[in-house]
């Protein structure tokens, strides 16, 4: 098999590059590791290894409080976005003109290329309580009782879906664009339709994007502070939030296991969702869709 092989300046140049990002990811987890276990290392009062700071986190109500908001936005914006992301991708790769693909694709990811501050600004104005969204409500309410969405739940979901959908979308979209077009046409040779083609061949085949999207999406809401505190104001007080009040008032040990506590709860729902998805997702063949069409 021909092996694509890559000029010396370029090859350099890449394996520099991953050289660096390896470097930047494991060396940012090598010193969160060794603020876990003491605070002051970087510091001349050193006060050697102790696990505190674990202690600290692991009994306080109020993290644990705050962990637990941010698991329910998480669990909430991810059930949303995952399902209209594979939607998405599903549409956007039936467009036959690669012209439209490209236009519709770009209006998906067009908020991954806008700031998020700016969308957040705009969502605070559209949700406001002289909003659209407010006089849509006020049209089946008394005026007195009228509010729109803005500082709710609701608000910092919306927000939340926002940020990942496009991600979502993209990954279901790129993972479509790899199913077999021979296997598809068999499959309509066999006289299944479309519907029974997403269901029997393409659906199974993105069980890969289905676990890389929940993950992306978990880790995005997990640390996001934006949505929480310009759509919410103070109604919840997330798992970043409480990161980040630790990090102000220079408590670097205890803001580490929090930061560690939320890597190792990702590759554990990474490591599930391999563990249930275990198995060729690609051997799906073309007789289930038979059996479906008979069925």
């Amino acid at each position: 098999m021909n092996r694509l092989t890559l000029p010396k300046p370029m090859s350099w140049l890449l394996t520099s590059q991953l050289v660096l990002i390896s470097l930047l990811y494991f060396g940012a987890l090598a010193i969160a590791i060794m603020l876990s276990f003491d605070g002051s290392w970087f510091s001349l009062n050193k006060t050697g290894l102790s696990l505190n700071s674990y202690r600290e986190v692991l009994s306080s109500s109020r993290i644990g409080a705050a962990f637990l908001t941010s698991l329910m936005l998480a669990g909430t914006a991810t059930v949303i976005a995952v399902p209209l992301g594979l939607l998405s991708g599903s549409l956007v790769i039936r467009l036959r003109s690669s012209w439209s693909r490209l236009l519709i694709g770009g209006i998906m990811i067009l908020p991954l290329l806008s700031s998020a501050v700016l969308r957040m600004l705009g969502f605070s104005l559209i949700l406001s309580d002289g909003g659209p969204v407010s006089s849509l409500i006020c049209t089946k309410l008394e005026p007195a009782s009228c509010h729109g969405l803005l500082y709710t739940v609701p608000a910092i979901v919306i927000g939340l879906v926002s940020n990942i959908l496009p991600i979502c979308a993209l990954i279901f979209f790129v993972q479509l664009l790899r199913v077999s077009h021979e296997q598809i046409l068999a499959a309509r040779n066999l006289g299944a339709n479309t519907r029974q083609v997403w269901w029997w061949i393409e659906l199974p085949q993105c069980g890969g994007a289905l676990i890389v999207s929940i993950q992306l999406s978990v880790i995005s809401v997990l640390g996001d502070l934006l949505a929480p505190s310009i759509l919410g104001g103070n109604v919840v007080y997330t798992y970043a939030a409480a990161l980040n009040d630790h990090t102000k008032i220079d408590d670097w040990s205890t803001a580490a296991v929090m930061a560690l506590l939320v890597v190792i709860l990702v590759c554990a729902i990474m490591a599930t969702f391999l563990w249930l998805t275990r198995g060729p997702t690609n051997s799906v063949s073309i007789q289930s869709a038979q059996r479906g069409r008979q069925g």
